[in-house]
């Protein structure tokens, strides 16, 4: 009897498999794998994803290595929604620079039924040697948090988007509504505070730029374009700037001469034809002045390295004082911070200092955290107490994964 019973039960167990089998909404085709691996100088998987789905579907993709985030800017398909029938996804990956194996899940799900694709984009190429710059750290996000009054700090986050090339393709600052260091569905749809778009014109050693500023929400908006003409060293020597705050347009010519390398003087020509110049010295690899008709900016240096293995500019990124902060461009849209003005400082700043005629002296001092392999991870800047100075602040850098 018990034997009976046992041979019942194991032969409902196989054929109410069967059938579960038989009755999924999605079955992958074409000898699809749920388990992919592709190398660090790939940028697509020609065979895709096959399947058959009975029913709506909907595909994401969810990182498995990142920590702070399951966004997945480096793996991205073809279409993430369909009908009943037949598809092949196709994968579109950045090249993996960052000398680490990273892994994305895509999660393709149609009715009751889930499939999961595990995607590992290795650090190297086939062959084991790893791709050109890799080992470059990128940066993700930087969360800038400064203080508005005593004890009230506000926080906002910049967000680095790049190219397949490691190029620059767009910055963009969202405020930090509820200061939880990510930003939320909401903020990205309302709290955007300014962003700058890069594009490309490598045939012609052009630059081009779109930066808006959202200065409040109302229809109050200032957008600068510009085009920089780059010498045979990628940098600028050429820069023309547009501003055009609601519907009040000013253009800016900008020449940079630069020795070795290091930009040391811009000449910058409005459009009423008046005239400005900056002068710049260096000094054992860093930029420690930097002159003009508003004033001049005193920089000093410590032995922490400007990390030649990242493609921003920190010492830029972080500037306050008025003519360090504005030098060879008409604001702090991130154009110095990707390195079109010629080699950066060597180190990072400790103190910047802005004497200016008119207005009250400057004083900041930073200090830095970085990790065990030098990349700085938080930046803390106090403001001395000056009465013109801007507010202490603080900055918490987060690398891509």
């Amino acid at each position: 009897m018990k034997k009976l019973l046992l041979s019942l039960f194991v032969t409902t167990c196989f054929f109410s498999c069967s059938d579960n089998d038989e009755n999924k909404s999605i079955q992958l085709t074409g000898n699809t794998e749920t388990s992919q691996v592709v190398y660090a100088d790939e940028t697509n998987k020609p065979e895709g994803i096959r399947f058959t789905a009975t029913a709506p579907w909907t595909a994401t993709v969810k990182n498995v290595t990142a920590t702070r985030s399951s966004e997945v800017d480096w793996l991205s398909l073809n279409m993430y929604s369909g009908d009943a029938g037949e598809y092949t996804l196709t994968m579109t990956l950045q090249p993996n620079l960052t000398g680490q194996d990273r892994v994305a899940e895509i999660i393709i799900t149609c009715a009751d039924t889930v499939i999961r694709i595990r995607v590992e984009q290795k650090g190297t190429k086939a062959d084991g040697e790893k791709p050109e710059g890799a080992g470059k750290r990128f940066i993700d996000n930087i969360i800038c948090k400064w203080e508005d009054s005593k004890d009230d700090w506000r926080q906002t986050i910049v967000e680095f988007t790049y190219n397949p090339d490691g190029t620059m393709k767009q910055i963009a600052d969202y405020s930090d509504f509820n200061k939880n260091d990510i930003i939320d569905a909401r903020e990205r749809n309302e709290g955007m505070e300014w962003k700058t778009e890069f594009r490309y014109d490598k045939a012609n050693k052009k630059v081009y730029t779109n930066s808006i500023d959202y200065e409040s929400k109302d229809d109050s908006r200032e957008i600068i374009t510009s085009e920089l003409t780059l010498n045979e060293d990628g940098y600028a020597v050429k820069a023309k700037y547009e501003l055009n705050q609601d519907g009040n347009i000013k253009t800016y010519h900008i020449t940079i001469t630069y020795q070795d390398g290091q930009a040391i003087s811009s000449e910058i020509i409005r459009n009423d034809g008046s005239r400005y110049s900056e002068k710049a010295v260096w000094k054992n690899g860093n930029l420690i002045k930097v002159s003009g008709d508003k004033g001049t900016s005193d920089i000093t240096y410590g032995d922490l390295l400007n990390h030649p293995d990242m493609p921003i500019d920190l010492n830029f990124l972080i500037a306050e004082t008025d003519m360090y902060d504005t030098f060879c461009e008409t604001g702090n849209f991130g154009l110095k911070v990707c390195g079109f003005f010629g080699k950066r400082s060597k180190n990072m700043m400790i103190n910047e200092k802005d004497v200016a005629p008119n207005w009250n002296d400057e004083s900041y001092t930073y200090t830095y955290e970085n990790d065990t392999e030098g990349f700085i991870t938080k930046i803390t800047v106090d403001n001395n107490g000056g009465p013109g100075s801007n507010s202490n602040s603080i900055y918490i850098i987060n690398y891509k994964k």
